[in-house]
Order: structure tokens, then C-alpha cells, then sequence
């Protein structure tokens, strides 16, 4: 080369910055961890944001430090008040109720179709149903990319051929592949003697794996996770999806936790609700920290992208759960708040700074194409695939807002009509049975109890219903229903009828 435009070249180079350099070469670790059902106000830096409705303090060290070391998102969403449907939702990026996702699965266990529901709707077994084989996911780009690919924890994203995580682009799984778990080893025991799949062993790479006895399922998923990292290939990048179950039915805290909060025997029948769930989130918690340690030990904690949410609200008031949302409104299975926005932090020392906080609104659809962007895996994602979501890392960075004009939405089938959620800007619409809609300015009023619906508000709920028809559009009828009832119901009321959903009326406002 012509040593002037060689020297030329080398100037340019030293004038590019170091944040972009440092981009454009090297690919981070990821660690996506997805609590289940965790309250907003179950981890100390999301009670902060939306305050304690009760007054067990939060015992969540390991997650506050990586809070308060990278970026608080106090507007992070999820894509559906229920779980199923939302991590089917975070991992192909794209609303559930466009690829026919929008209910939970059925047990796997104990779920048999009717021969009346067979006969008059063709409905599937259970272990035909889940992610359809057309979609993709994250992980599946990542792992076309060169990464090395995990899944430790809670599947519930399907079991069929096509819809396991290896089938998705999972090189490693370990966990529950249904919707739940029991906590205690000693009570999991073969799937053809159990009565629901709260008992199934756990698989590893989708082949049952008899348990040691006397172990806590928390630690096991974290312990798993460690080794993960632990024996991650050093010639490539690794993502790490944990799914923790925890603080999820059945409410049941390891004896060691529950003694350290609140003294007593350990007995799990001796405590309150409200104190077997924070023993719960403190177990996830300790798992934090021996992940956190795993990354030190290997000295990638720097190179590591580390992601903090829950799949959805959690569920307060409750015979099965305990769980505080803080000033939100709702809870799980609700399109408030309470139901739909989680606990987020991103820890990512490299391009984030410590004590940053995004207040601009973070759609879960934002994960996919953001992950393939850091991961070089732009180039992966089949051109015919439709995101729902944008490449959020440029506004995290500049700390603006990447959803200034777009609407998001939220719906939950429920019987014969919809709970509605959508969310413009600062202003959250609601609506509950295709009944009354209600306007909130979330900026101001953050447990959407003033309804500041009005002739000059009209025009703010009419541009989400114009956005709301036009999503529509692209819906699909859920490919599956949780029970008989269900189905049966569905049909029978002509759902969705999304035309009455996303309709002005009934509209009584003075």
C-alpha cells in the first residue's frame, strides 16, 4: 500500500470512538434471566421505582448491585399478563397473537381433549402444540452466528417436534419443559406416574433426568447455569436464557431462606404468604450471585450482557401467590400495569454506565432484533420474518425514546370478550370486556387510577385504535385453548372480535 494513504488510514482509524470500535468487533455474552410471576415491587430496585405496598423490605443484593452498576429500565414490558404466551412472545420477537400463540398451554399431564371437542373442532393433543415450526427465535439466530446457545429453567413454549428448545435453536436445555414446577426434589418422580407436570423430573437436552434427593429447585437451575458458563467454549460467544420458576406456584421456600429473613422453624406452613414469597426471590437472588461469580472467575464479566426480567406481572392477593406490584394497578392476568410492566435492568459494563436509568418505554419485541444486532446476527433473521419490535441499543445509549409514534398492545382473551391494554407515549388506554375505555397519563399517574379521558383526550385514544385496527389485521386465531371450556367458548362466541375490541364504543364520557 502507498505509505501516505497508509498513514492516511491509520489517522482515520485512531479518530473512530472507542464505544463504536469496541461494537463493531466484539460480540458479548449474553445472560437473559426471566423470573416467573415476580412482583414489581419483589426486588429491591423495582420498589424503588413503584414503592412496597407491604412492609417486608426486599432482601435482593446481587440483582440491586447489577441495578445500580448498569441501566434501571423503569417502563419495561412483556408481551402478555400470562406466560406461555409471553415467552413465546420474547423469543420470536413478535406478538403471540399473531402466529396463534395468544393462550397458555395445556397441562401436559392431566389436559385431554373431549371427544366432543375433537369431533366438532379437530382440537390436538398437547404435545403437538407450541411455537409453530415457521417462526423464529433469538436463539436460533444467535446460534446460526457462531454463539453457543443455552436454556436453563422454565419452557412452556411447547413439545412438539417443532417446538422443543433444541428444535429452536437451544444447543443445551436443562429444566422443566412445562408450566411449572414443584420446588422440593424429593417430590418429582417419573411423567407416567405423575398427575400433572409440576412432578415431572426435570430433562436435560429433553431427557428425563431422576433427581438427587434433598434439593431446592432454585439452586439446582442456578447450579446448572454456573456449569453452563463454566464450560462454555472459549472460541465463541455463549447466550444463556435462564428461566428461574421462582417466585411461582406453589409457594414453597427453601428452610435455610425462611429461617435467615424471618427466624422460625423453616417450615414453610408456619410463615405468611407475603414471607414464602421473598424467601423465593431471595433464592433467585443467591443464584445471581454465583452467576455473577462464575463470570468473574472466567473474567468475562466485562464481555457479558446481562438482561433482568419477569414474564409478567405478579399475582397479589392470592391463595397461590403473594406477590407485590407497588403502586402498579393489577396483576397477573390483568392488561394494567400491574399485569404487563416488569423489573428490568441491563448490566453491560462495556457500553453502559453505572446508575444509568431509561424511562422511555421498552416493548419485549425490542429484545430480538437488539440481541441480533450485538451479536452480528442481523444477517440470520429470514427476510420474510415480521418483528414486532425495533434495535433498542441506539436509544439506550443516547437515552431516547425508540417508540415515540407506534402504539403497543396488550390483549387478553377472557371468555367471550377482551381485556384490552395500549400504550402510546406517556398515555396508557384500558378496557375490560370490551366494556368502557379509561385514559391514563402513566407519567403522572403511575397507578392508572385517574381517568383523564375527555373531548380533549379523544384524539390521543383514536390514533390507538386507528394503530389497533390496523394490528389487528395480522391476527391469528390462538392454534391451541388451556381447557375444553375454553375452546368451546371461543367458537361458540365468535372470538376474537377484535372489531368490538378496538371500537370507540361504548364511549360514555362527559
Amino acid at each position: 500500500m502507498n505509505p501516505f494513504l497508509q498513514s492516511i488510514l491509520i489517522l482515520l482509524t485512531s479518530l473512530v470512538p472507542s464505544c463504536c470500535f469496541a461494537e463493531e468487533t466484539q460480540r458479548p455474552n449474553i445472560v437473559f434471566i426471566l423470573c416467573d410471576d415476580l412482583g414489581y415491587a419483589d426486588v429491591g430496585f423495582g420498589a424503588e421505582v413503584v414503592g412496597e405496598a407491604r412492609g417486608i423490605a426486599p432482601d435482593t443484593p446481587n440483582l440491586d448491585t447489577l441495578a445500580r452498576n448498569g441501566m434501571v429500565c423503569t417502563n419495561a414490558y412483556i408481551p402478555h399478563p400470562f406466560c406461555g404466551p409471553s415467552r413465546m412472545g420474547i423469543l420470536t420477537g413478535r406478538y403471540p397473537h399473531h402466529f396463534g400463540g395468544s393462550k397458555n398451554l395445556p397441562n401436559e399431564a392431566n389436559f385431554r381433549p373431549s371427544q366432543e371437542v375433537r369431533k366438532k373442532y379437530g382440537y390436538e393433543a398437547a404435545n403437538s402444540l407450541g411455537i409453530p415450526a415457521n417462526e423464529t427465535t433469538f436463539a436460533s439466530v444467535l446460534k446460526q452466528a457462531g454463539y453457543h446457545t443455552g436454556l436453563v429453567g422454565k419452557w412452556h413454549c411447547g413439545l412438539g417436534e417443532h417446538s422443543t428448545p433444541l428444535a429452536v435453536g437451544f444447543d443445551y436445555q436443562f429444566g422443566m419443559l412445562g408450566g411449572g414446577h414443584s420446588y422440593y426434589s424429593d417430590g418429582w418422580i417419573p411423567k407416567e406416574k405423575a398427575k400433572n407436570d409440576y412432578q415431572f423430573y426435570l430433562t436435560r437436552n429433553q431427557v428425563a433426568v431422576a433427581p438427587k434427593p434433598g434439593k431446592y429447585l432454585t439452586d439446582v437451575l442456578s447450579q446448572d447455569a454456573v456449569q453452563f458458563i463454566r464450560q462454555a467454549p472459549k472460541n465463541k460467544p455463549f447466550m444463556l436464557f435462564l428461566t428461574y420458576n421462582a417466585p411461582h406456584a406453589p409457594l414453597q421456600g427453601k428452610k435455610e431462606d425462611l429461617i435467615h429473613r424471618f427466624g422460625g422453624d423453616g417450615e414453610n406452613k408456619s410463615y405468611t404468604k407475603e414471607q414464602i414469597t421473598h424467601a423465593m426471590v431471595y433464592a433467585v437472588d443467591r443464584g445471581v450471585g454465583e452467576i455473577v461469580a462464575a463470570l468473574n472467575e472466567k473474567e468475562i464479566l466485562k464481555d457479558t450482557l446481562i438482561i433482568f426480567q419477569s414474564d409478567n406481572g405478579g399475582k397479589e392477593d392470592d391463595d397461590e401467590n403473594q406477590a407485590d406490584n407497588g403502586r402498579l394497578k393489577g396483576g397477573k392476568g390483568d392488561v394494567y400495569d400491574g399485569g404487563v410492566r416488569t423489573p428490568m435492568f441491563i448490566h453491560y459494563p462495556k457500553q453502559i454506565a453505572a446508575g444509568s436509568v431509561y424511562t422511555h418505554p421498552v416493548y419485549p419485541y425490542d429484545l430480538f432484533p437488539t440481541f441480533a444486532r450485538l451479536g452480528h446476527a442481523t444477517d440470520k433473521i429470514p427476510s420474510g420474518k415480521k418483528l414486532s419490535g425495533v434495535d433498542l441499543w441506539d436509544g439506550l445509549k443516547a437515552n431516547t425514546s425508540v417508540h415515540t409514534k407506534d402504539t403497543a398492545f396488550w390483549v387478553r382473551h377472557n371468555g367471550g370478550a377482551n381485556d384490552v391494554g395500549m400504550r402510546l407515549g406517556n398515555f396508557k388506554a384500558t378496557r375490560r370486556n370490551n366494556g368502557r375505555w379509561s385514559l391514563y397519563d402513566l407519567e403522572s399517574d403511575l397507578s392508572e387510577s385517574n381517568d383523564v379521558l375527555s373531548s380533549k383526550t379523544i384524539g390521543i385514544l383514536d390514533e390507538m385504535l386507528r394503530q389497533g385496527n390496523r394490528w389487528k389485521e395480522d391476527g391469528v386465531d390462538p392454534l391451541w385453548h388451556d381447557t375444553d371450556t375454553g375452546y368451546l367458548r371461543w367458537n361458540e362466541m365468535k372470538m376474537p372480535n377484535y372489531d368490538k375490541s378496538f371500537s370507540r364504543r361504548p364511549l360514555l364520557r362527559k
